[in-house]
């Protein structure tokens, strides 16, 4: 009989272990060797910030990667007010909360060390311990116990293996663990090494890339990375760990999981990419939860690097031969030992890597079981749950209440365990076992009889059932019953989501919508500040007019705003890491040197930065620099009026001054040093216990992870930043008063939208059309790429007099649900918001206000600034009416909707003539004049800075004609056709006022005839050839005819989504399923695993469904209405598990099951019946009699990597591996890469791959057409409804209009409807910024450089990735069922074979479509079991088999089929043949006459599923309103912001009148441009 027990340690195991002992009335004694409870989450703070040997130790930011609702004890929730995801400090309050609250603190004998634990001399008959202990003073202490409970954890033993890293003692710098690791102050400027991608790896080197020079993360296998934040913003536990989530495990293929996991992982951040992509597959290992990790290798802070060969001093050499220099420290976050060096070596033995413990507690070899390990243990899971339950087991056997197997018995299950675990997971000696979560918890749970039952709660207690199954499994589950039962259980399990949205509350829902001449005079310029590269045009521009420039710039360096510093300096611009200029390279250049070639379209300002140092160096420029000067005042000397000269005074970094004397002065500090931060329009901003910051400070995300931050202000920097912040914040909020037109860089045809839209054909038409005709024909362009008023984002006035806002991801991350668009902030309240709809974002941790900047210069006469506002009163945003002489000129105040260079450029040149006096300037009274009339132009569309608004065109024309270099279009007509068109037509390029007068460039012509080929060059990268004709042809009639037959039992193999719909058609019909599913959760495909495992499908961790949700969804059951249209692939199977909860289909599947043979019975000419072996997972088999089998198992679990198609792969120096393992691009930073492939999956890996890669060539055969999800209007593409009513070439026509597939490399050799297109929303982008290449296919390897078919070579390829479709195989099925009719398994309508003598089999979901593959495999199960039923008769199998050799040669035909792409039918088509078999063919002829509302939606809408259930078999009274309803539910999820109506447009009579009498305008002006020629780049192209 035992009573008294010892329990080592009083961490969470040794906390739960003690209440555990004393429910069940015995005493237990803990003995704890540190001076406080908490064990591993107890921080040691300063001073006594180290680590103890022998103690777990953690860092100062450690945040629990669990949410708190799944990671509480059973029995004591955690505080609702507590964040889900907790810092430390909050995990030891409520451990301490926790023990007051059980009175545990009495039992626990602090610092006192436990020595050994031996047994009794009387041990084989009392079963009894003695055990060693030492207290602080070193006292020794015998004492004795009946059991003994070791909890002393696996985090106490660092490994440091240095051995495995020669030249380790040569070393120069400092290493150590990450057991030692605290902060990241001692990494401040250093150059910093992590080696080991665990959880402490990824933070530590996230954390100190915030301050080191440099973060290097060395990995030998990579790592699946997550976000511990899901969608939705739920904890991504309590969103996927649930029953129902559980059974879609047990019933899909790990590969399909794997697959569907990697893919939706990867569609956050491409893991390949990224250069952190494992060898392993997704659930095969437990993931690293990093939010930060990814911005960061984005930004370049931290560098992935594979694992290290050997350290040479300061160096190390990675296995990749790549040498770092100069490290300064290493940090080994290898893992850790686990030892129990006080417990008897007969009672510990090992089994593989793993301790031998019967369910991982108790040791198997011992005569009595009073020996236990609880918390010795690991899984995708809390650990506190999991030691609890084994501590509830535990005090049970120590109290005789529940029994061991025999010795053999529990021996032969650890072996078996073993085996299971080596199989099923990545194990290793720091990483010894591993275990599933649910199922653990579940087999405990039954030991002790706690475990609740789902059949008699789904009877007894519905409601809590489907808690149970469809919500997290929290340890609440296991307190509903048996012993130790809370009554609190079913209350906690019914507000455990009330708890988690506590700190996350945010708001209420609203659906709604100069004197004399100075010429010959030596003349002295000087430019007191530089904004960007500008300072080496002025200085150049200053040399061509004869002029001595001297340059004064604070900086040590050229680049003004583009120069990005990592901290902010007063009165200096400021910006982000990321930024990347608006305006493409053409049209921002300066006008006598082009940028580069092979320059992208759009430039990082890095990129952009290099282009002014080339500019400097070309010219040089840098000997009339003096840098680090920084002028203090500009002032008229006392002889003004007569000679206009200024004194200027600067100051240098010492402080010494100077004055000086110039007869100019040009300033240029430009108008973003000075931030506007208006807290005052916001009352409560005191009391606010957030950070509130101007967009001037913000560098990038990473002050921001986990964070609920508002955004306010929708301009430029406001979109990029909220954009930005998106990606790594627990919510972020963009709150605008006026809304914003959202456009993108890329124009139709893939173009720069510069290059397309500022040209002066454009602006001649601007000039001659209506306002309102312009507004509404922009407007109606931009809605149709995205809906304004949908997405939230409609701004009050029309398009011509607002601001435009330039960003690529805002609309995304809109859709996608990262982003909410909230109204103007009015107020603060505390840590909360309150917006002008009256709703209120709680627990806001920052507020970035990207509210614009006030033009200051300081150093100016205070004179000068006589505006209204004391702003300054310039003429033509360049000269101070005021001056009596104009020698001071101000350049780039302006606004303007296009390229800021130009602008700035043209006024210098201004500028410079009427200083030397080659050009005059009106009277004062007249520039006063002047000013106001501009003024009042513009104060409708900008009231505040209508005074620096300025037309592009018109004011770039009339510097221009000041100056005598306007380009005369009509004499370029004339004299030079080519290049009049070209100005005329083309866009406004700089080049084009180098033709002529002053400044002239020789080269200016060349450069606006090539200009189109500058833009074309980053594009050429593979060879295009012209697509393959290919003849259409029709699905021929089909006949129906055959036998009647009895069906009752069927077996369906495989419960994903094709599975699940079997089921539930068997049902319907009246049958018996059973299914048979080989992993332990339901979902097939979109069942996600950090682990991909052979023989099953297997997705990244990005993926997103192509299909929308109204599209997938089955025929009488539609995705609730506020899931994303495109649902991640969680959300898929999310729905999928609302679908079986719904139609109660797991109780029919046998998870962990699978199928390992299916055999006719000898009888079967007579009966039909099947012999199917099935094999558990405990190795058992056994056999099944079945009337008929359903074979759902998919087709992605047999990747297919083509090696011998490659010569010299062989000899390749770098990595190879198929896109099935892909799961992100960790471990490819600054690599170099080739994706080989452009399916889907290799256009999503591409892409990835590119944010963080060097250099990305995508090799294509044949090609692909490219679409996007995102349809007219913003709506998903599908639902506005399917390409094959279009022509071919006009469909093709249309997508070139999106960006020419032929630029872009991409034409494919078929036809679009040949195939289906490659589905990305991000490809085009990334090849126009030249992210990625497209290369043609590769022809050979040679060691490390791959050859392409074209010639060309790519040298130092580091990684390539075969995304090359795959095989697909029935291993369980005999050979003769497998035959094939060309590529595809000769099956009749793709369901039956036709061999058969009795139609029992039927093959459902092994089809390929221009659409989604759930409503066809539902409605092949719905014709499969009818035909099973006798209820519909198949023809004889000489007509099945002359029906599918006409089916397949018209397949031919038709598609571009191959052995990789076996199949493809038309979806419509396809539907609507089955349906007719069926009976449920919507008759659209008496829809129109009787229900005309419904007819015209049938008839005119997305062809939705739930058409195929408005009458006949199967008939959903539900069938008409939801397919009335749809498009409210597609509209659903962009509901979150309420959008104003635009203001009312004064004159909109006159403006209607003029819209009509300028139609003839607008129509002869369409009519020439439709008669000219095109321009030369197409050809050329």
């Amino acid at each position: 009989m035992v009573q008294r027990v010892a329990i080592i340690g009083a961490g969470p195991s040794g906390l739960t272990s003690m209440k555990a002992c004393l429910e069940e009335g015995l005493v237990p004694t803990c003995f704890e060797s540190s001076d406080d409870m908490g064990g591993l989450w107890k921080f040691k703070a300063r001073p006594l910030e180290v680590s103890e040997p022998n103690r777990a130790s953690i860092y100062r930011s450690l945040t629990i990667n669990i949410s708190k609702e799944m990671m509480c004890y059973s029995d004591f929730p955690i505080p609702s007010d507590y964040p889900n995801y907790m810092h430390h400090s909050k995990i030891l309050k409520y451990f301490r909360m926790y023990a007051e609250h059980f009175r545990l603190l009495e039992h626990i004998q602090f610092q006192t060390f436990v020595k050994s634990v031996r047994q009794r001399p009387d041990y084989a008959r009392s079963g009894q311990w003695e055990v060693l202990t030492q207290n602080k003073d070193g006292h020794e202490e015998r004492h004795v116990f009946d059991a003994v409970i070791c909890c002393s954890g696996h985090y106490t033993y660092p490994h440091l293996p240095l051995k495995e890293f020669p030249g380790i003692d040569t070393f120069e710098g400092k290493y150590f663990h990450s057991w030692d690791y605290k902060g990241p102050e001692e990494m401040q400027g250093k150059r910093v090494v992590v080696v080991g991608i665990g959880n402490s790896g990824g933070d530590i080197a996230v954390e100190g890339s915030r301050v080191a020079e440099q973060v290097y993360l060395s990995t030998r296998r990579g790592a699946w990375v997550v976000r511990q934040v899901s969608d939705n913003g739920l904890p991504l536990d309590m969103k996927y760990n649930t029953r129902f989530v559980h059974i879609l495990f047990q019933l899909l293929p790990v590969n399909l999981l794997n697959w569907f996991g990697e893919k939706k992982i990867n569609a956050m951040y491409d893991h390949t990419m990224y250069a952190i992509k494992p060898k392993h597959r997704l659930f095969s290992q437990i993931p690293v939860f990093n939010d930060e990790l990814p911005l960061k290798i984005l930004s370049g802070s931290v560098v992935i690097k594979p694992n290290i060969k050997e350290i040479r001093g300061s160096s190390i050499v990675f296995e990749d031969e790549t040498v770092l220099d100069k490290v300064d420290i290493i940090v080994f976050s290898t893992g850790y030992n686990y030892d129990f060096p006080f417990l008897p070596q007969n009672a510990m033995y090992k089994t593989g890597h793993r301790v031998g413990l019967y369910k991982h507690i108790f040791p198997p070899t011992l005569e009595h079981p009073t020996l236990a390990v609880v918390g010795f243990v690991h899984a995708l899971g809390a650990i506190m749950p999991q030691a609890e339950m084994q501590a509830r087991w535990v005090s049970l056997v120590f109290k005789g209440i529940k029994k061991l197997p025999s010795t053999n018995a529990m021996i032969k299950s650890v072996e078996k365990d073993t085996k299971f675990i080596q199989k099923n997971f990545i194990v290793s000696k720091r990483t010894p076992l591993q275990i599933d979560f649910v199922d653990y918890m579940d087999d405990l749970a039954g030991e002790i009889g706690a475990r609740p039952s789902l059949l008699w709660l789904f009877f007894t207690d519905y409601a809590f059932f489907k808690r149970l199954l469809w919500g997290p499994i929290t340890a609440y589950q296991y307190r509903v019953t048996g012993p130790g039962k809370w009554e609190g259980a079913r209350k906690a399990i019914f507000t455990q989501f009330d708890r988690m949205y506590e700190p996350l509350k945010t708001r209420k829902l609203d659906d709604q919508n100069k004197g004399t001449s100075l010429a010959g005079r030596l003349f002295q310029l000087s430019l007191t500040a530089v904004v960007g590269g500008a300072v080496a045009y002025y200085i150049h521009t200053c040399l061509d007019e004869g002029l001595e420039p001297v340059c004064f710039e604070r900086s040590d360096d050229v680049g003004g705003l583009w120069r990005f510093e990592e901290s902010c300096e007063s009165e200096r611009t400021s910006i982000y890491r990321s930024l990347v200029t608006n305006t493409s390279k053409e049209m921002m250049c300066f006008s006598d040197f082009p940028m580069p070639a092979e320059y992208p379209n759009y430039l990082h300002n890095a990129q952009l930065l290099q282009y002014y140092r080339l500019y400097a160096d070309h010219f040089d420029l840098r000997r009339h620099i003096r840098f680090r000067i920084m002028v203090t005042h500009a002032r008229p000397r006392p002889d003004f009026s007569q000679s206009g000269q200024w004194d200027v005074i600067t100051v240098d970094r010492d402080g010494r001054e100077e004055k000086h004397m110039f007869d100019g002065v040009l300033v240029c500090s430009g108008h973003y040093t000075q931030p506007v931060l208006p807290l005052a329009e916001f009352p409560g901003h005191e009391q606010f216990v957030g950070r509130c910051l101007h967009s001037w400070e913000y560098k990038d995300a990473d002050a921001f992870r986990g964070k609920r931050v508002v955004v306010v202000g929708i301009g430029s920097s406001g979109g990029d930043v909220a954009a930005e912040i998106s990606r790594s914040a627990a919510k972020t909020f963009l709150s605008t008063r006026k809304g914003a037109w959202v456009i993108g860089r890329m124009s139709s045809g893939g173009l720069p939208l510069d290059m397309v839209a500022i040209c002066r054909f454009t602006n001649t038409l601007t000039n001659l059309l209506p306002k309102v005709l312009i507004n509404w024909a922009a407007e109606r362009d931009l809605n149709q790429k995205y809906d304004h008023r949908l997405y939230r984002l409609m701004p009050r006035k029309r398009f011509l007099d607002a601001g435009l806002l330039i960003n690529d991801d805002l609309p995304g991350r809109i859709l996608q649900g990262a982003l909410v668009m909230k109204t103007h902030l009015c107020g603060f309240t505390g840590s909360g918001l309150v917006f002008e709809d009256g709703t209120v974002e709680d627990d806001i941790d920052a507020v970035v206000f990207c509210t614009g900047y006030r033009a200051s210069f300081p150093f100016l006469p205070r004179s000068l600034s006589d505006g209204p506002g004391g702003e300054l009163t310039l003429y033509k945003k360049v000269f101070p009416p005021s001056l009596e002489c104009p020698t001071l000129a101000i350049m780039g105040l302006f606004r303007t909707k296009g390229p800021i260079m130009p602008i700035v450029e043209m006024q210098v040149r201004w500028a410079l003539k009427v200083f030397t006096g080659s050009c005059h300037l009106a009277t004062k009274e007249r520039m006063l004049l002047d000013n106001e009339s501009e003024r009042r132009r513009f104060k409708r569309s900008n009231p505040r800075d209508a005074a620096l608004q300025v037309d592009y065109i018109p004011y770039l024309d009339f510097m221009a004609h000041q100056i005598g270099v306007r380009p005369n279009i009509l004499r370029l007509f004339l004299t030079d056709p080519k290049l009049g068109l070209k100005v005329f037509l083309g866009p406004c390029t700089p080049y084009q006022y180098r033709l002529t007068g002053p400044g002239r460039w020789s080269g200016a012509r060349q450069a606006i005839l090539t200009q189109w080929d500058r833009v074309a060059q980053p594009f050429r990268t593979r060879a295009v050839q012209e697509p393959e004709s290919s003849r259409s042809g029709t699905l021929s009639l089909w006949l129906l005819c055959g036998v009647a037959m009895m069906v009752q039992r069927v077996a369906v193999v495989g419960a994903g989504p094709s599975g699940l719909t079997s089921i539930k058609a068997c049902l319907d019909e009246g049958l018996d399923p059973t299914c048979f599913e080989s992993s332990h959760d339901i979902g097939g495909l979109w069942r996600f695993k950090e682990q991909p495992e052979p023989g099953r499908a297997n997705v990244y961790h990005s993926v997103v469904i192509n299909s929308s949700k109204e599209m997938m969804s089955f025929s009488d059951f539609p995705s609730p209405a506020d899931f994303p249209n495109n649902m991640h692939h969680s959300e898929v199977l999310r729905y999928l598990r609302l679908y079986a909860r719904a139609f109660q289909l797991l109780p029919h599947i046998h998870f962990q099951t699978t199928v390992v043979s299916v055999r006719q019975t000898p009888d079967f000419p007579v009966t039909g019946q099947w012999e199917i072996e099935t094999e558990g997972n405990l190795g058992q088999r056994e056999t099944h009699i079945f009337d008929a089998v359903i074979v759902s198992t998919g087709h992605f679990t047999q990747p297919h990597l083509p090696l011998h198609d490659f010569p010299g792969i062989e000899s390749f120096d770098g990595k190879y591996f198929h896109s099935w393992e892909y799961r992100n691009a960790d471990g490819l930073q600054g690599k170099r890469v080739v994706v080989i492939g452009i399916g889907n999956s290799g256009g999503d890996i591409a892409v990835d791959i590119s944010r963080v890669a060097e250099r990305v060539c995508l090799s294509s055969r044949s090609g692909a057409w490219v679409v996007s999800r995102v349809g007219e209007g913003g709506l998903p593409a599908d639902l506005a409804g399917l390409p094959s009513l279009w022509n071919t070439k006009a469909f093709e026509a249309k997508l070139n209009r999106g960006f020419d597939h032929s630029l872009y490399g991409l034409q494919p050799r078929h036809g679009f409807f040949a195939q289906i297109p490659l589905v990305n929303d991000e490809l085009p982008g990334r090849i126009i910024s030249g992210r990625v290449q497209m290369k043609p296919n590769v022809k050979e390897f040679c060691g490390s450089s791959v050859v392409f078919e074209d010639g060309s070579v790519l040298d130092k390829v580091d990684v390539v990735v075969f995304a090359t479709g795959y095989n697909y195989s029935f291993p369980f099925l005999p050979p003769d069922l497998q035959a094939k009719s060309g590529h595809r398994l000769r099956l009749f309508r793709h369901v039956f074979p036709p061999g058969l003598s009795r139609p029992t089999l039927a093959v459902v979901g092994f089809i390929h479509a221009l659409g989604a593959i759930n409503p066809m495999a539902e409605m092949q199960a719905r014709w499969a079991t009818r035909v099973f039923k006798g209820l519909t008769a198949l023809p004889t199998e000489a007509a099945m088999l002359q029906d599918i050799e006409k089916d397949t040669v018209t397949m031919h035909q038709s598609f571009n089929c191959s052995k990789r792409n076996p199949l493809q039918v038309g979806y419509i088509p396809y539907m609507d043949s089955l349906a007719a078999l069926i009976g449920v063919r919507p008759n659209i002829l008496w829809l129109l006459l009787k229900d005309i509302r419904l007819g015209l939606q049938v008839f005119l809408g997305p062809c939705t599923p739930y058409q195929f259930r408005l009458s006949g078999p199967g008939q959903w009274a539900g069938a008409r309103k939801t397919i009335l309803t749809q498009w409210e539910r597609v509209t659903q999820p962009f509901r979150t912001r309420v959008v104003p109506v635009p203001e009312p447009s004064h004159g909109h009579k006159l403006r209607l009148m003029l819209a009509v009498s300028g139609g003839a305008a607008a129509l002869i002006c369409c009519f020439c441009l439709h008669m000219l020629p095109p321009l030369p780049v197409w050809g050329d192209l």
